[in-house]
């Protein structure tokens, strides 16, 4: 099966492209409206200076149709301030709020500002423990981040390729999918031939692909992502139907139960992190066998089954309400053990840290974990 296309541009409010882009007449809330009849995303940088309101993005998803996706570009809290690292609750906030959008959601993009040189333990904890069926994307902007590729590709990340007037784009990559942003001030028809030849193919080979022009005055850019939209609908006979949802909703109960070592400690460490006891409970339910073990150096006896981790972890809360514990380094996987160092924060400052040995049962689920603090 083909993959979709979709083109649009940074942004649509514009006031100025009323009677260009939109007819003449239409009023500012159904810029949307008209923007979806004739694209089929956009990408939103107002969340990266602050998220968007409850009642925007329902209303955004209300405006649109099932087909059409909304890309929104992290909060700079995230890329910027944390800089990828312990940056696990500000995930989790942003994409809470961002599920609002239901299936409209599309990827959500991360920005890294062009001072944050590579760093492999960096974007290796970052992007292993981002939240189960997220679609993520990331953008860099320092030349040695060429050496993240594998390492993104291994997670399920997609890789942005982007090209301004005083920069060329690099090879774009199709896995997961696609993520172009096309920033030149101005495009020929040839160049945009020349971009439909490249996408083409990650299309016949099921990859979907999201193509953003930068925003300018004249609406030339929302014109531009018609005309590639159009060439590439040319060169494609049929079309594909709308995609599945690819942000899950949670449940407040019984969530899917991950699969892979990766994703089960994931869940596993979400659910220490969890303020909902029933949020906690289903998540730790999810990878917990039933007769798994929990040892640290405070219950050296260990404690076994759910119930019993479930009550450890609420007096946990009690005793230091807002304790947050994130992944400071990339897992390891050595002869069926899963080896996590990890770090405890409250109230934004460090309390300590430690190391997580995970064994697992036959069925994936967890089995026992062994728990050293060092600090």
């Amino acid at each position: 099966m083909p993959g979709t296309l979709y083109t649009g541009t940074s942004g649509f409010a514009y006031k100025e492209w009323k009677g260009v882009f939109y007819p003449e007449g239409t009023k500012d809330r159904e810029m949307l409206s008209a923007y979806a009849s004739r694209l089929r995303s956009v990408e939103i940088n107002y969340t990266f200076r602050r998220q968007a309101s409850e009642k925007t993005l329902t209303t955004w998803r209300d405006a649109t149709p099932d087909s059409f996706r909304f890309t929104l570009k992290a909060n700079q809290r995230i890329t910027h301030w944390l800089r990828l690292e312990h940056a696990d609750e500000a995930v989790r906030e942003f994409l809470e709020r961002s599920r609002l959008l239901g299936d409209r959601l599309g990827p959500i993009l991360f920005q890294c500002p062009p001072t944050l040189e590579f760093d492999r333990s960096r974007i290796e904890a970052f992007v292993g423990y981002l939240p189960p069926g997220m679609k993520a994307a990331m953008e860099f902007r320092h030349p040695s981040w060429l050496e993240a590729r594998p390492i993104l590709a291994a997670q399920g990340v997609a890789w942005c390729s982007a090209e301004t007037d005083d920069k060329e784009a690099d090879e774009p990559s199709w896995e997961p999918f696609g993520y172009l942003r096309l920033r030149k001030t101005e495009y020929t028809d040839d160049e945009l031939h020349k971009w439909a030849e490249r996408i083409s193919p990650a299309l016949a080979d099921g990859r979907d692909v999201y193509v953003y022009f930068k925003h300018e005055d004249g609406a030339a850019s929302a014109k531009w992502a018609v005309q590639l939209q159009e060439m590439l609908s040319d060169s494609r006979s049929r079309e594909r139907p709308s995609p599945p949802t690819t942000i899950e909703i949670p449940l407040p109960v019984e969530p899917e139960r991950p699969s892979g070592p990766l994703d089960v400690y994931a869940a596993y460490s979400r659910a220490w992190n969890a303020d909902d006891p029933e949020e906690r409970a289903a998540l730790l339910r999810s990878v917990w066998a039933d007769r798994a073990v929990y040892v640290d150096d405070e219950v050296p006896d260990g404690l076994r089954g759910a119930d019993a981790l479930l009550g450890y972890i609420a007096d946990s809360h009690t005793e230091m309400p807002g304790l947050i514990v994130s992944d400071t380094s990339a897992p390891k996987l050595v002869d069926g053990r899963l080896l996590v160092r990890w770090s405890a924060a409250q109230d934004g400052e460090r309390r300590y840290s430690g190391t997580d040995v995970v064994e697992f049962a036959p069925d994936g689920r967890i089995a026992r974990v062994t728990n050293f603090i060092d600090d």
